[in-house]
């Protein structure tokens, strides 16, 4: 290349670094908004990655001794790095959405002002979601984020809830208890979260201000 090709492909390059910045930040924003699909970020992820796979050819242009060759590989290898963590993005994202519209608890008409999710939030925090490639993986660790939210609630409300009692009539196991027949109510709530009726009976024990609360949003 001459003086000029080599000017212009700068320039270029320069231009690109800049489209890059732009397209990250505009990834960080649809992130950060609940209100954006899948579809939004897959498209962003898209042209962030063209702009990626560009940059990395014009400075490969730019370096072209010996050693460039092994820049572009690095660069190839941080791209190809960059798209898997965004499916993984966008695994987290579609299986957040899954879960949100699953627990009623965190339906607009019982959370309005997106407290009880906030909170939700927070606890999702503590737990470590490096290494979560499936579904099943990242619901799971949804599901936990939830306990620990909930086991606080109980908690605090443990000295004046008047649920906290267990039914003197029940045989105090959960096992033995699935032969109990169930309310309606009760088992259109096991249905809607999924759930075995030893596993609900399990959480209606431990944690029975929290099913009732679930209970109350049945309908």
């Amino acid at each position: 290349m001459d003086e000029k090709e080599i000017e212009a492909l700068k320039q270029k390059a320069s231009q690109l670094e800049v489209d890059l910045k732009d397209a990250k930040e505009k990834e960080a924003k649809a992130l950060s908004d609940k209100e954006s699909t899948v579809s939004e970020l897959t498209k962003l992820r898209t042209a962030k990655q063209e702009v990626e796979a560009e940059l990395t050819l014009a400075k490969s242009k730019l370096t072209p001794d010996n050693s460039s060759q092994g820049t572009v590989e690095e660069q190839v290898k941080k791209v190809l790095d960059g798209k898997e963590q965004e499916k993984l993005a966008e695994l987290r994202v579609s299986t957040e959405q899954k879960f949100k519209a699953s627990h009623t608890e965190f339906h607009p008409d019982n959370d309005a002002g997106g407290l009880k999710y906030a909170a939700f939030q927070e606890k999702l925090k503590r737990i470590n979601l490096d290494g979560l490639k499936t579904e099943e993986e990242i619901m799971s660790a949804f599901d936990d984020a939830l306990v620990i939210m909930n086991k606080g609630k109980s908690e605090n409300n443990s000295q004046f809830n008047p649920y906290a009692a267990t039914n003197k009539n029940s045989s105090g196991d959960p096992k033995g208890d699935i032969n109990n027949k169930l309310a309606n109510t009760e088992s259109k709530l096991i249905a809607q979260l999924g759930w075995t009726e030893e596993r609900y009976l399990k959480v209606k024990k431990s944690q029975p201000h929290y099913v009732e609360s679930m209970l109350s949003h049945v309908k």
